[in-house]
């Protein structure tokens, strides 16, 4: 499944890229939500207060994160390159309560300094 924005998703089956997944866009805009909330948890200094749960929603949305910078649309990437920077900050703050998003931020500091790691993510099923 190549990733949203490129010219080989647009022409898969025929259809445009919403069309021929669906559930893609909706995961995107799922991460894209989930930042958002963690954005304005982090102004309002209340991401400390946040249960465990919060490192698992942050490492779904990173994933996708990662996946829609091979975007073609410059937009795009410039905006989902400013929501990973927004989660890492996240998961760095978190770690200071949970260890286990110490472990995630590590995880995500490899990948997405890996031009190799990031790519096999991207094309993972």
């Amino acid at each position: 499944m190549p990733p949203a924005g490129s010219e080989a998703s647009a022409r898969q089956n025929g259809f445009a890229d919403e069309t021929a997944y669906p559930s893609r866009t909706i995961a995107y805009q799922a991460a894209a939500m989930i930042t958002a909330i963690v954005e304005t948890l982090t102004q309002h200094d209340q991401i400390r207060y946040t249960p465990a749960f919060i490192v698992y929603s942050l490492f779904s949305a990173l994933i996708m994160h990662v996946y829609q910078m091979r975007s073609s649309n410059q937009s795009i990437v410039s905006l989902t390159q400013q929501r990973t920077t927004t989660c890492m900050n996240a998961l760095k703050d978190v770690s200071k309560v949970w260890l286990v998003a110490k472990m995630v931020h590590t995880l995500f500091e490899s990948i997405l300094g890996n031009k190799m790691l990031e790519e096999r993510l991207q094309r993972a099923p």
